[in-house]
Formats: structure tokens, sequence, C-alpha cells
């Protein structure tokens, strides 16, 4: 009989043990065993203390990284403003760096013509009436006719008109005289720009630049009108302004 009652307690001491791992109530003959819940609420405990500590680390785990991203961009901030500083000083050496300014190079004064201290002949006279001409420079003058040499006008003779220091060649056409070229030979007339007679050669070329030098010295300008300087050496002693045909 005992051995039976241990047998049947066994038994029931098994099944209640199997009802509690399963979380259910079981009834072995009257016998009323209640799972014990505290287990159960110890294995959420465990349960959710792992997950909060799962959650903390991963938390911490985030805090670690994004503190390790604030120092990455600090460091770049840091490099920046090295390199903003670097620059500034640099710069400042470049602006206190002294400015030399180029030393002017002295250059010479160009040569001037001297200036004859004669009256001035215009040149804009030349195929102009005769009575203007002598509106300007007077009729202090000889007047003569010889053959002309000028290849302009209706009349064969020529009109000459000589001033002290100058003459003037006219040819005619209907009947009104008309400058055909202008001689000068004396030092009371010179040329509009100072060339007169005596001048020397680096007065004219000073005056006018380099014109064409003819064979025998003289030097002569063309252009809307003839210009030729009648040198004697190096010195001006005739200078002629004639119509350019």
């Amino acid at each position: 009989m005992k051995k039976e009652i241990i047998a049947i307690a066994a038994i029931a001491l098994i099944s209640t043990m199997t009802a509690v791992s399963c979380g259910r109530e079981v009834e072995q003959d009257s016998v009323s065993v209640a799972l014990p819940k505290v287990t159960v609420a110890s294995c959420e405990q465990t349960t959710t203390g792992t997950g909060t500590a799962t959650t903390s680390k991963t938390t911490a785990t985030a805090a670690v990284v994004s503190g390790s991203g604030s120092s990455t961009t600090k460091s770049d901030d840091d490099e920046k403003d090295t390199e903003t500083t670097a620059a500034t000083e640099e710069k400042t050496d470049e602006d206190e760096t002294p400015v030399v300014e180029p030393t002017e190079k002295a250059t010479e004064a160009p040569t001037e013509a001297r200036r004859a201290t004669g009256t001035g002949v215009s040149p804009s006279y030349i195929d102009q009436t005769f009575d203007s001409f002598a509106s300007a420079y007077g009729t202090g003058y000889v007047e003569s006719v010889v053959p002309s040499c000028i290849p302009k006008g209706d009349e064969s003779d020529m009109y000459v008109y000589d001033y002290s220091g100058m003459t003037i060649q006219c040819y005619s056409s209907g009947g009104v005289k008309y400058v055909g070229a202008i001689h000068i030979t004396g030092s009371n007339y010179a040329t509009p720009e100072g060339v007169g007679i005596g001048s020397s050669k680096s007065d004219v070329e000073a005056a006018y630049g380099s014109g064409l030098v003819q064979g025998s010295g003289n030097i002569l300008y063309r252009g809307a009108y003839n210009l030729e300087f009648i040198m004697n050496g190096d010195t001006v002693s005739e200078i002629d302004y004639d119509l350019a045909f």
C-alpha cells in the first residue's frame, strides 16, 4: 500500500512539474497546482531586461557613432580655420611687401630747329590769286614779264614779282594772275616752321623730317605742293614752293 501511495505521489509530482513548465494549471486528483507566474514574470523581466540592455547598448553605440561624427566635423573645421589663417598671414606678408616704383629713364629732348627771324611765308598761297598774296605781303615789288615755265594758264608769258628777298612767279588764266611759285632768297623771309636762309640741314630735318636728298644735296618734300631747300654745303641758300605737277 505504501508503495502504491509513493508511486501515486511521484506521478503527481511529475505531472505538477510538467504543468509548471508549460505555464498551465493542472488538476491531479483533487490537488490544484498553480503555475508559478513569478517564474514566468521573471523570464519576461529577464527578456525585457535583456532588451533594455540591448537597446541601451545600441543607444550607447549610436552615441559613440554620433560623437565620432562630431569629432570628425570639428577636425575638418579646425583644418579649414588653419588654412584660412595661413592664407591670411600670407596675404598680409604680400601686402607688407614694399612696392618699388620703376625708375623713369631720362629721355633726351628732341632736337628743335633754330627758328629763323624772317617773316613766315605761307605756302597756302600757291595756286591762289596774286592779289590775295599782295594783300598779305604788300605791294613793294617790281613786276616783270618773261616766257612762262609754268604749264598752266592761257598765256605764254609768266609774270614775276620781285620783293626784296623773295620772288613770286605767276601764270595768267582769264586775265587773272595766280601764284605758281614762291622763291625765298633773303634772310628777311622764312617758312612758317622757322627754317630760313642760313639754317642747317639738321634744322631742316628737325622741322620736316627726312626728305628726298637729291644728287646736289638739295632736300625735296613732295605733297600738295613741292617744298625744296637749295643747299650750299650744309646751309640753306634758297627755299622754293612750287605747284605739284
